[in-house]
Formats: structure tokens, sequence, C-alpha cells
């Protein structure tokens, strides 16, 4: 079946991705890979649609290609009657750019296609709904959209742990509501001149030792548009040892420690709450109290108001 071109574009994709592993943004890591079994990942989700048609949704092929070389990745699939689909993606790495076909059958066969990051120790739940000429929109309607359940993110040794759409040049990461569940371990934990880069819709760790913890020169820069939160046994955030933290949100920001500080800065570090659009609500709580600061670092809130000693 054919495939729509979009090679222009292909093109300058595939070129910030070439870019990109240049620099380091594509790791190998070692471990388990999520959802789809060793290395792998499971994207599954619904076509509610194409062009505008609900009944219209069996048979859609379904495939993931490698923008960059243009090669098949895993099996593809067909949806089923009420336009279902699952597939298995090789991770390689911290994460990887994708980008996913939807190929409806003959006679009147056409392709859409969208770019998307899988990451490493994930799995994707994505409804959909195709749009002529070869538009693939994420469909939230009905309560499903673009969901993310990312096990807990371990890192050093300078290797970086991207889910933002600037750095490769797409926009559907910032529609992902991302869930990191920590299992009673730490939910994000970077260290040694490692970086943590999210830009979504919705950011949520729980079932946290300690949230977010940055150690040894690690940066950690998450962006909600909408709702930022964290609940956690320990320290909701903690750093130390000379790192940055950069934790923003659009509607909504809560960090709920159980048993200690809310966020806990300490070794020449800074942590910045960075509220976009105010009035943010905002709650920062600790059973041992909201904030903890040391002389040596900082805690900054953008607008005031949001962190009170």
């Amino acid at each position: 079946m054919a495939k729509a071109s979009k090679a222009p574009f292909l093109f300058i994709v595939s070129s910030i991705a070439v870019a990109l592993m240049l620099t380091g943004c594509f790791d190998v890591a070692g471990g388990g890979g999520g959802g789809g079994g060793p290395g792998r990942v499971t994207i599954s989700g619904m076509v509610t649609s194409v062009d505008g048609d609900t009944g219209d949704v069996f048979g859609i092929s379904v495939e993931a290609i490698d923008p960059i070389n243009g090669k098949g990745l895993g099996s593809s699939t067909d949806t089923s009657v009420f336009g279902a689909y699952q597939l298995k993606v090789p991770a390689k790495g911290l994460q990887r750019l994708i980008e996913l076909i939807f190929t409806t059958p003959l006679p009147f066969s056409q392709s859409f296609s969208e770019f998307f990051l899988i990451t490493q120790d994930s799995q994707v739940f994505l409804d959909v709904r195709l749009e002529s000429p070869s538009q693939v929109i994420i469909d939230d309607v009905d309560g499903g959209g673009y969901q993310v359940d990312q096990r807990r993110i371990r890192i050093g040794d300078g290797k970086r742990f991207i889910f933002s759409g600037p750095e490769f040049g797409i926009s559907t990461p910032q529609q992902a509501e991302l869930t990191i569940n920590g299992s009673s371990n730490d939910c994000i934990t970077a260290k040694k001149n490692s970086t943590v880069t999210m830009n979504v819709q919705n950011f949520t760790a729980t079932n946290c030792a300690v949230g977010i913890k940055a150690d040894k020169r690690a940066i950690i820069s998450i962006d909600a548009s909408e709702s930022f939160e964290i609940s956690s046994r320990n320290s909701g955030v903690r750093s130390s040892n000379q790192t940055f933290t950069n934790l923003s949100s659009g509607e909504e920001f809560v960090i709920n420690s159980s048993e200690d500080f809310g966020i806990r800065a300490g070794g020449q570090s800074s942590v910045v709450v960075d509220l976009l659009v105010p009035p943010v609500d905002c709650q920062i709580f600790g059973a041992s109290g909201d904030i903890n600061q040391e002389s040596a670092s900082a805690i900054i809130s953008v607008p005031p108001g949001c962190l009170v000693p």
C-alpha cells in the first residue's frame, strides 16, 4: 500500500535526530525495557475515526518506522472492528524518535503519519483520529488521548533522558500525560552531570520514596503545561551537590511528602518552582515541613508566593 510522501519534513526531522545522536541525546542504558518486554515498548490504543467517520476504523494497518533510515521497527498490526491496535517497538536507548503510520485498506487506501518519542521502560496508550490529507490527531475527547506510563528513571555519567518535543522538532510530547510509578523507590534520580528534560501536558510521580533526586551536578527540567504532581514518602524533591532543578506548571502544582520535607535543598543546589500562568493552584506539603533549605542552596518561586519557609 502506498504511503503519503513527507520527504521534506522527514529530511528535517532526520537531520535533527542525527545531530542529537551525535551530541549524546540517544543513550544506551542497561536493564529491562518496559511493558513490551526487555528492550521493547508497547504502544496500544484506538483509531476513533477516519475523516470524521467512526464506523470506518476496521483493518487499518499500523506500523512504526525509524525516520532516519525508513526501516520498519518490529511487526505491523491491523485495527480491530472497534479500531483497537497494539504493537511493540524496540526501545534502543533512553529515548527514540519514531514515525507511526496508519494506512487505510483498499480500494481507497490512504496513509496518515506523525512523529512520537518512546522512552525506555514505558508503556504508551494513544488514541487518534485520522484526517485528510495525512494528519494523525491525538483524540482525548473520551479521556483516552496520549498517556505514557513510565517506570522509575535512574541516570548518571552524563547521560540524557529527554521527553520533550522542541529538542526533536516535534510537538506530540507536549500533549502527553506522563506518569511515573516508583513502586516505593525513588521516581527520578539524576547524578554525575546527567540531564532529565520533560515537556508534557501533565506530569505525575506517584508511589515514590523520593520524588525527584538531583545529585552531583545533575540538571532536571520538567515543564507541565497543565498539572504537576509528586506524591512521596520521603522528600518530594531533594537536591544537593551543585545541581539545578526547574519545575513548572501552568494550572496546578502539588508536592506531598508523607514523612519528610516537600522540598529539601542542600550542597550549593538550586530548585526553581516556575508557575507559568498565575494564579496557579500551588500546594507544597511535607510532614517534617514544606521546605528545608541549607544556607548555600536556593529555593525560588516564580512568581513569589508558592513557597512558605
